[in-house]
C-alpha cells in the first residue's frame, strides 16, 4: 500500500527514527528543481517506460540486488519501468542469475507486476583514466565510468535516472521522470567542496575550478536528459577532460563539465540522503555524519557514500535496521542468490 509515494510500513519506520538521529548544523541550502507531487502524475505515461540505470560488477551484486528490490517495492507502477544493468562482459552470466533472483524474491512477496530488466555488456572505453592516487578505484574504471556513456547504451531513450548500487528507497521515484530539466543533468549538491575532496590531488585545481570552495554534486543519483546530453556533445567533452595528466574520477569529470563548463539542475536533498560521509579520506577513514531528523523524515533515497556497513563487523545490525526497505513481506529473507555470493 502506498501513501503519497511512501509505503505505510516505511512511514512507521520513520516515526521510530526520530529519536535516533541528531541534527547537524550548517546543512547546505541551495535553490532546488521543482518536482511535481506524486498525486499530480497523470495517466498520460501509461504507454511509456521510465528508464533506470545501474552500473556494477560482480563485487557489488549483493548491494545491487538490494537496491533493485527496494526501488521496485516503492514504485506505484513498477510495470512502467525498465532497469538497465551495465556490467562487465565477464559478469553477464551472473547478472542474468541475479535478475532471476530479483524476480523470484518479489514474486514470492506477492508482487506480480515487475519492472523489465535489461542487461548490457560494458563496451571498451576510448580513454584510460588516471587513477594513480585512487587505489580504491583501480581495476573498476570501466564500471565506474560507464555512467558517462549512458546515452550510447540507451540510444532511443530521452530520459534516464542513474543510481549507485549502494542506495535504498523510502519513496516512489516517479517525480524524477516528470520534473522539468533546464540542463542535461540534475543531482543533489553535497557539503563537500572541490578543494576538500580533490585539492590534495590536483595541483592546478584553483585554475580549473573558480572558486575551489564551491560544493560538488554527488553523482550517485542523477536525472539525465539524454536528448540534451547528445545535443550538447557531453560525452565528447568528458572524454577530453579525462585525458588530463591529473588524476581524475568520474564524479570530478561530471562536476567539471556541469559546474565549470556548463551548469546543472540542483535536486532537493531528499533524493540523495547521505548515510555515511567521508572525513579526511583516505588518511582518517570514514565516520557517520547523519542528516537532521527533518531530512531523514523526508528522504526518498538513502545513499551509503562511504564505507559499506554490509561489509563490516556490524553487518547484521545494519541488515536488521534496514531490511524492511528491500524485503517484500512474505518473501524468504533467508534464501540466498548464487550471483551475490561475492563480497559486496
Amino acid at each position: 500500500v502506498l501513501l503519497k509515494g511512501r509505503s505505510v510500513r516505511t512511514r512507521g519506520f520513520l516515526s521510530s527514527l526520530q529519536e535516533n538521529y541528531n541534527s547537524k548544523p550548517g546543512q547546505l541550502k541551495v535553490p532546488s528543481a521543482q518536482l511535481p507531487p506524486i498525486e499530480s502524475i497523470t495517466s498520460n505515461r501509461s504507454n511509456a517506460h521510465n528508464h533506470v540505470v545501474y552500473t556494477a560488477d560482480v563485487h557489488v551484486f549483493s548491494a545491487l540486488l538490494r537496491s533493485m528490490q527496494s526501488l521496485s517495492l516503492h514504485l506505484a507502477a513498477p510495470e512502467l519501468y525498465v532497469l538497465h544493468l551495465i556490467v562487465p562482459q565477464a559478469d553477464l552470466q551472473q547478472a542474468s542469475e541475479l535478475v532471476n533472483c530479483f524476480k523470484r524474491k518479489l514474486q514470492q512477496g506477492g508482487h506480480p507486476l515487475l519492472p523489465l530488466v535489461q542487461i548490457h555488456g560494458i563496451r571498451p572505453m576510448s580513454f584510460t583514466p588516471n587513477y594513480r592516487n585512487r587505489h580504491d578505484l583501480q581495476g573498476h574504471a570501466d564500471v565506474t565510468f560507464a555512467r558517462c556513456f549512458i546515452p550510447e547504451y540507451l540510444q532511443n531513450v530521452s530520459r534516464a535516472v542513474y543510481l549507485d548500487t549502494d542506495t535504498l528507497f523510502m519513496g516512489d521515484i516517479a517525480p524524477l521522470f516528470e520534473m522539468q530539466l533546464q540542463t542535461p543533468l540534475a543531482a543533489v549538491p553535497e557539503q563537500t567542496s572541490f578543494k576538500q575532496l580533490y585539492g590534495k590531488w590536483l595541483s592546478n585545481l584553483a585554475e580549473d575550478v573558480p572558486p575551489t570552495d564551491q560544493s560538488i554534486f554527488n553523482d550517485g543519483v542523477m536525472v539525465l536528459d539524454l536528448d540534451k546530453w547528445r545535443a550538447d556533445n557531453i560525452t565528447s567533452d568528458l572524454q577530453d577532460l579525462a585525458q588530463s595528466e591529473e588524476p581524475v574520477d568520474e564524479q570530478l569529470l561530471l562536476n567539471l563539465e556541469f559546474q565549470v563548463r556548463k551548469t546543472f539542475d540542483p535536486l532537493p536533498a531528499e533524493w540523495n540522503i547521505f548515510r555515511v560521509r567521508s572525513v579526511g579520506w583516505p588518511d582518517l577513514g570514514w565516520s557517520d555524519d547523519l542528516p537532521p531528523d527533518s531530512e531523514i523524515l523526508q528522504a526518498r533515497i538513502l545513499h551509503w557514500t562511504g564505507a559499506k556497513p554490509w561489509n563490516m563487523n556490524h553487518k547484521q545490525q545494519w541488515i536488521e535496521q534496514y531490511q524492511h526497505l528491500w524485503e517484500a513481506p512474505g518473501a524468504d529473507s533467508g534464501a540466498t542468490c548464487e550471483a551475490t555470493k561475492t563480497l559486496s
